[in-house]
């Protein structure tokens, strides 16, 4: 599913196991520097979805 139409627990999910990847490897390229930063705002976009949805 595209980020827009999944649930916000599922893109979550989804974000946090691409950081969790990204932040084994050491040192990070540049290039995976600008992708963790994406998949963390990501994350966070996600997380206030949920936020708003519970509330």
């Amino acid at each position: 599913m595209p980020p827009a139409t999944c649930p916000a627990a599922l893109r979550q999910q989804r974000a946090q196991a691409a950081i969790r990847a990204l932040t084994a490897r050491h040192p990070l390229t540049p290039s995976q520097r600008l992708e963790l930063a994406r998949w963390q705002r990501e994350w966070l976009h996600a997380y206030r979805d949920g936020l708003t949805r519970a509330a």
